[in-house]
């Protein structure tokens, strides 16, 4: 048997790096490749494929909203650049069946998607280790992003990228108004007093958790 998978590609990209790892197994076909946008979700759910990968690209979280609609009917995949476990926790949330980076993705996905396919969850042994200490009792410090919600943490990570107001808008498709008051209950989630501090603690997790665009 031969699995359709259709791949949603960051919007800012022009394709995936998923897409020849994909053509060199020879049970599985890519039936469509698109930019995760909400209009190429219809364009999705035409196609009918056995399995939906989202890369979800150097722009962090963005992406990971269409993880949702989609898993409601067809098992997902996310392909990401990074590890950080509130990555991977916010997209099996969301509903996702496996979660691999793109440095994993070589050499696992073929393994990822069968296993997905045929019914389980899929993540590597690394990525399980470090969830699991994540949420171990023993870790006694939770992140404070874990307040944040899924569109706060993208404008959180823009704003770590040094992004302006105008460009987070552009980037995530919301009015520069909308911007400002996510960057408002950031702030209040986060304490954190003014503006320049934000982005100063911002810059600092993206530089950490190595989630810059190079």
């Amino acid at each position: 048997m031969t699995y359709s998978i259709y791949i949603l590609r960051p919007a800012s990209s022009h394709g995936s790096c998923c897409v020849p790892i994909i053509n060199q197994w020879t049970d599985a076909t890519v039936c469509g490749v698109g930019a995760a946008t909400v209009e190429e979700l219809e364009a999705v759910r035409d196609a009918a494929p056995d399995l939906v990968l989202v890369d979800i690209g150097a722009e962090g979280m963005t992406g990971i909203e269409f993880v949702k609609p989609l898993a409601e009917q067809v098992p997902v995949l996310v392909v990401a650049p990074d590890d950080e476990p509130i990555y991977v926790d916010r997209a099996l949330q969301a509903g996702a069946r496996g979660y691999l980076t793109r440095a994993e993705a070589e050499q696992l996905l073929p393994a990822a998607i069968q296993r997905i396919l045929d019914g389980h969850v899929y993540l590597s042994d690394r990525l399980s280790m470090r969830v699991l200490l994540q949420h171990s009792p023993h870790q006694t410090q939770a992140s404070p992003l874990q307040h944040l919600s899924d569109r706060e943490l993208e404008v959180f990570e823009h704003l770590g990228r040094g992004c302006t107001t105008q460009q987070i808008a552009d980037a995530l498709c919301i009015s520069p108004k909308t911007v400002e008051s996510h960057r408002g209950r950031i702030k209040h989630k986060l304490a954190v007093g003014t503006s320049a501090e934000l982005r100063r603690r911002a810059a600092q997790w993206v530089r950490a958790h190595r989630l810059s665009n190079a």
